[in-house]
């Protein structure tokens, strides 16, 4: 309401300077170029048109109730990537956590032995060490690994198979 009444004030004081007004001869005929217009009417016609463009978009954009919207999205986007951060890092210590575990199994259980003209399943090159493990178990999380790669695992080694049944 504010900005309506301001805009309103604003359009009276462009009428006072309103070069039409001022150089309109007593014949109806407009001038072009005359004497009754000042460079200090000029500049202040200009000032109060610039001002009355932005009361003009303040009043069409509800600035207050877009800064609003705003601030609620911004706040929702924040929550949002939160949240996200949140899962990534539980997710990175299940996988880590069970990159750990397979490790340590691949440590203890005497790993069986694989044909070369396997495709590598059981204690393959998937399991060799901890670096392995964790882009295994991460291709496995994010669906990038086949589970029928898995599978053959169950001959090899049943106590590998469930550990990464569990993950």
């Amino acid at each position: 309401e504010r900005i309506g009444l301001l805009l309103t004030m604003d359009m009276l004081g462009m009428l006072a300077f309103e070069p039409l007004i001022h150089c309109i001869s007593p014949d109806q005929i407009l001038q072009v170029h005359c004497e009754a217009w000042t460079e200090p009417m000029s500049f202040a016609y200009g000032v109060l048109l610039v001002l009355g463009i932005f009361l003009y978009l303040l009043l069409v954009l509800e600035l207050g109730h877009v800064s609003i919207e705003l601030s609620q999205f911004r706040v929702l986007c924040g929550s949002a990537a939160k949240q996200i951060l949140l899962c990534l890092g539980v997710v990175s210590v299940v996988i880590f956590s069970f990159a750990l575990a397979i490790t340590a199994l691949t440590f203890t259980v005497p790993q069986p032995e694989i044909d070369e003209g396997s495709h590598g399943y059981g204690w393959s090159h998937e399991w060799e060490d901890t670096g392995t493990i964790l882009t295994t178990l991460m291709q496995m999380a994010l669906g990038l690994m086949p589970l029928s790669e898995v599978h053959g695992m169950v001959e090899h080694s049943p106590l590998l198979f469930v550990i990464v049944a569990i993950f």
